[in-house]
């Protein structure tokens, strides 16, 4: 169903960057017998777009180190209209980031970085890591 879909990244509300690769992961731990012994947790986004002229996805590492970020991830059907789902996250910071550059390769510019985020949506389901201080959930 997925098959050839194709992702746009909106990064603090700009411009759409073409998705290249993208991993969401979420995990809980287990006690010893495997039995599951937390709230989800230690959620992140891992997210590769194609180079532009534009550094601000670094700039909020280094200069805005303070200062949450926003994104939107909107996968799109291949071969007709329309959305096949949309990963949303709020009070987002760049926890890492990566050039690659290989003049050989198709696509000879990357970045590659890693978002964590304290508010994830992904279609219907909703991920809330709820830090203290944080996101609007908290006083």
């Amino acid at each position: 169903m997925a098959a050839n879909s194709r992702g746009i990244l909106k990064f603090n509300g700009g411009e759409g960057q073409k998705l290249l690769k993208l991993n969401y992961s979420v995990s809980r731990s287990t006690d010893v017998s495997g039995r599951v012994a937390s709230d989800p947790s230690n959620a992140l986004i891992k997210i590769t777009v194609e180079a532009t002229e534009k550094s601000d996805i670094l700039e909020s590492l280094l200069n805005g180190k303070y200062k949450p970020t926003t994104g939107e991830i909107t996968f799109n059907k291949s071969h007709e209209e329309g959305t096949l789902i949309t990963l949303k996250w709020e009070n987002g910071y760049v926890i890492q980031h990566q050039v690659d550059f290989d003049a050989v390769d198709e696509n000879s510019m990357l970045i590659s970085f890693v978002v964590s985020a304290e508010m994830i949506d992904y279609g219907l389901a909703s991920y809330a890591g709820i830090w203290p201080g944080g996101g609007s959930n908290n006083a």
